[in-house]
């Protein structure tokens, strides 16, 4: 590395959206590469961001100096020379007397009010031994995702599950080769990262304007990413022209109306609230009903994406679950019905209002009783987790499904607990905190 490339270079690294350890590794190559850190953007020859400023955020001291994104620091690394920093520059940022918006923000994330758990998660997930890793693999993930294309969004989850499993930094390209999951790219992928603070393959699938507006029209609620694909080839770019130019089903219609509030995580505490709401109305109308709280929720998250609650009755009562929704509609706790229920209908996807007063994503799954433990073990999740128990139910020659546990003959395996689920299946009982990761990334299962 060419040492005082940097030299008179005053470095303000923003830590939004900047992981401690990712930050620490930038630190260490300013240092090394002649520059001295700014503790303030006041007085700093480069401000590097991981996004462009907004009206609040650090803004230049005078017309010297340079608002770049942290792209050009990876740069200068890689190419260990100070590269030019047009070519990474952000535009001025905007004034904040910009005209309100008058459909929701077109910024990724939504701005209602950010709880301090949020800010307890993320410093969780800077602590992690291999955070930086994990934080750009998943961005990987998700731009996958958004654009269809399941497979390699499948790769890039099982890796880091793989990563976020390994409890110790990772030191070398063999030994991310080792961890079970990650081939020989995949493991070059995670070496970059080590060396560089980035990588390479991220700048070139999710900078572009394509996967930010995905990114952006994955998350109404009812798109996917067929949709999206086809609202960005029509021109579209915001939440506005999809208000105004798309054609829109009534759940997306729902999803666009609603879309801050319902893609902000929800605390702990308030799913509680909600829980306790539903179980107020369902005993109401049968004493002896068994509800539990799933999901995220279930697994210890401090914050959900939002709340499902799975519902059974010990002697089935006709229509219980359409005499429930009327119930809460009633008292103007459910809003929305995202599902289009039926009388017949076992299952609710809608919309809820807590006395917190923001709009919030409720599933509710009424289930039979026999059912009821396959049922939560499909509902508690997580995905990787319940795919793994599925693959490990076809090695037995047995189908496991969120009604049942079927043996080879066609008989159903007695399932009264999830006990008895673990069980049948021949492997230890996972506590609901225990089911991030597949099976087969934290036990020898083969």
């Amino acid at each position: 590395m060419q040492k005082g490339c940097l030299d008179g270079a005053r470095v303000f690294l923003c830590p939004e959206g900047v992981g401690g350890k990712r930050r620490a590794l930038f630190a260490a190559a300013v240092a090394r590469l002649g520059g001295r850190l700014a503790p303030h953007p006041r007085g700093a020859t480069h401000l590097v961001l991981e996004e462009p400023p907004g009206p609040d955020g650090p803004h230049p001291d005078g017309p010297d100096t340079f608002v770049v994104s942290n792209r050009w620091l990876s740069e200068c690394i890689k190419q260990e020379q100070k590269v030019d920093e047009r070519e990474f520059q952000f535009a001025s940022r905007p004034s904040k007397r910009a005209a309100p918006q008058t459909m929701p923000s077109d910024a990724a994330e939504a701005k209602v009010s950010r709880p301090d758990s949020v800010d307890e998660e993320a410093a969780q997930e800077d602590s992690a031994p291999n955070s930086v890793v994990i934080r750009e693999l998943k961005r990987l993930a998700t731009a996958y995702r958004n654009s269809g294309d399941q497979w390699r969004n499948f790769a890039y989850t099982k890796a880091i599950s793989a990563i976020e499993c390994h409890k110790k930094p990772i030191r070398s390209y063999e030994e991310a080769l080792a961890l079970p999951g990650l081939g020989e790219k995949m493991a070059s992928k995670v070496w970059e990262l080590l060396q560089t603070g980035q990588l390479k393959k991220t700048e070139e699938l999710c900078q572009t304007e394509e996967a930010r507006v995905l990114a952006l029209f994955n998350k109404v609620w009812g798109v996917g990413p067929t949709t999206a694909q086809n609202w960005f080839a029509l021109g579209f770019r915001t939440l506005q022209d999809l208000h105004n130019k798309a054609s829109l089903s009534r759940q997306q219609s729902i999803g666009l109306r609603y879309f801050e509030e319902i893609n902000t995580k929800i605390p702990r505490e308030e799913v509680e609230a909600v829980t306790e709401t539903i179980r107020v109305a369902a005993t109401k109308l049968e004493p002896d009903v068994w509800l539990e709280t799933c999901g995220s929720f279930r697994r210890g998250k401090q914050l959900c994406g939002d709340i499902d609650v799975v519902i059974s009755l010990p002697i089935e009562s006709k229509g219980f679950l359409q005499r429930l929704l009327a119930l809460l509609k009633d008292c103007n706790f459910i809003i929305e019905d995202l599902s289009g229920s039926s009388d017949r209908s076992h299952k609710f996807l809608g919309i809820c209002q807590p006395a917190a007063g923001i709009h919030r994503r409720l599933d509710l799954f009424v289930v039979p009783w026999k059912e009821r433990a396959c049922a939560l073990v499909h509902y508690t999740g997580s995905g990787h987790f319940n795919r793994s128990l599925r693959r490990l139910a076809i090695k037995k020659n047995m189908v496991l499904s969120e009604h049942s546990l079927v043996a080879a003959d066609g008989s159903l395996v007695p399932t009264d607990s999830e006990n008895d689920v673990f069980n049948a299946l021949g492997v230890q009982f996972r506590a609901p905190i225990d089911r991030e990761h597949a099976l087969e990334v934290v036990e020898n299962i083969s």
